[in-house]
């Protein structure tokens, strides 16, 4: 309701009525950040920490960085959460070397393969498996927080990660035949095993306006996997090759391939951003927090465009506007 004055107001009274209690924090935090008030905001949003297991365990706690000098240190960053927030904050690796660190790092399965090309990374380690030796502990969402980032002095050098060339060469011989017209990735849902993955995603059709842009000589080119890619858009003649994307380094190799990426609030939006490939984000309201307020552009990706709900639940008025943004384009 973006009632933001109202909710500030109710989160603190009732951090003085239950102050230990990390919900509250935690949910105050992620108000501080959409209103770019950074620096409480990252604090307090500290307190997730307090819902997740494994590495994040009380065991651990004492382990965690506090951002001092590293010098050498061993420091395991870690993922957590969704595969878009790694692909985020894993641009964090050089800014944990230039402080003293040695970088060792626990990826998701399926961004092994495409972090094992980043610079900086000592070792790396499938999360669930044995834990590489490490002095202290960083979780990727800690990195902001640990830098005293602010929105001028975001990590913004694009790309920081890179497709297999010799994988990225496979697909542009696949993707040869269609030059001369404009290629696009789509991605249409959302995963719906995830809490927002419903309202970040249009019903299943919704994405068949964009039929027309085919017409007029766009090739779309599906990047979406997992099962709402049955709900395919009807009357898109798409290139589907998904099933030959086993993880994130495939599908970056087909993205650098292509020349624009329209995805809703998924990982494969953070991928193209993170590789430097054009992405067009369709963004529900309210958004996640990390894309902020009313911005038609993402301070973290100088690559991406960002087309937003005016009201929740309207998605035509976004899809309509990527239409006529890809018709001028043709």
């Amino acid at each position: 309701q973006r009632r933001f004055d109202d909710a500030e107001a109710s989160y603190r009274k009732a951090l003085s009525l239950a102050p230990s209690w990390p919900g509250i924090r935690r949910n105050l935090g992620m108000l501080m950040l959409v209103l770019n008030r950074w620096k409480e905001g990252f604090e307090l949003f500290e307190e997730r920490l307090a819902f997740s297991d494994g590495l994040l365990a009380p065991k651990w706690r004492h382990l965690r960085w506090d951002g001092s000098p590293l010098k050498g240190r061993r420091v395991l960053l870690h993922a957590e959460n969704g595969l878009g927030d790694t692909i985020q904050y894993v641009r964090y690796v050089p800014n944990l070397i230039a402080a003293g660190g040695r970088v060792v790092m626990l990826s998701q399965p399926e961004l092994y393969r495409l972090l094992q090309r980043m610079p900086g990374i000592e070792e790396l380690r499938v999360e669930g498996g044995p834990v590489p030796s490490f002095d202290v502990l960083c979780p990727v969402m800690s990195c902001p927080r640990a830098f005293g980032t602010r929105l001028e002095t975001i990590p913004a050098a694009i790309p920081y990660l890179t497709p297999d060339p010799s994988l990225a060469e496979h697909w542009r011989q696949r993707l040869a035949p269609h030059r001369g017209r404009l290629t696009v990735g789509l991605v249409w849902s959302a995963s719906k095993t995830i809490k927002e993955g419903w309202s970040r995603s249009p019903p299943p059709g919704a994405f068949a306006r964009l039929a027309t842009a085919a017409n007029h000589g766009v090739r779309f080119v599906s990047l979406q996997k997992g099962p709402p890619a049955k709900d395919a858009p009807a009357g898109i003649d798409l290139l589907d090759w998904t099933e030959e994307l086993h993880d994130m380094a495939d599908t970056a190799a087909l993205a650098a391939n292509l020349d624009l990426v329209i995805a809703v609030d998924t990982s494969v939006a953070h991928l193209a951003g993170a590789i430097g490939k054009a992405c067009w984000v369709l963004l529900c309201e309210p958004a996640d927090w990390k894309w902020m307020l009313d911005r038609t552009d993402s301070p973290w990706y100088p690559t991406m465009r960002l087309f937003r709900q005016p009201k929740p639940g309207d998605w035509q008025t976004p899809i309509e506007q990527v239409l006529d943004a890809l018709l001028e384009r043709t």
